[in-house]
């Protein structure tokens, strides 16, 4: 795992938890995150994972490298209402939005693709009550690698 993709993560990690949002969080950087059913349902949890590193050669010389982290967003409100469920979406966007272009101090990345799909698992819905979401943020730095 590339020291560049572990330093992203964890700078991820730690913004979401400065940050004021529409519904309190609780954020994990991890591997594998892996709650029980209680733990959604006392709180928005949000978890931070190391995804993908991809090199992109261009010539012998220059390689542009893109770093992947992956965003979940869990919970299990009660009642599973639909202002519930809009709050979630609505936490959801606004930490896409939030990330949109942004540079990530003190690394020297910014985001450059962000992908939400689906919005959310529905066999989790139906399964397990649970909102689940993930959002994939990809990273680059501005310059060519050599």
């Amino acid at each position: 795992m590339s020291a560049t993709l572990i330093q992203l993560a964890d700078t991820i990690a730690a913004t979401i938890a400065s940050q004021t949002w529409i519904l309190p969080v609780v954020v994990q950087r991890a591997y594998q995150p892996i709650h029980t059913l209680a733990d959604t349902r006392q709180a928005v949890r949000v978890n931070v994972v190391p995804a993908s590193v991809i090199h992109e050669y261009f010539s012998r010389a220059q390689t542009k490298v893109s770093y992947t982290v992956q965003i979940g967003i869990l919970h299990r409100p009660t009642p599973m209402s639909q202002t519930e469920l809009d709050k979630l979406m609505q936490l959801t966007e606004s930490m896409l939005a939030y990330f949109r272009g942004k540079r990530l101090p003190p690394t020297n990345y910014y985001c450059v693709r962000m992908a939400y799909e689906p919005l959310y698992a529905s066999e989790h819905m139906d399964e397990y009550r649970q909102f689940t979401a993930v959002i994939s943020l990809t990273f680059r730095a501005e310059e060519f690698h050599a």
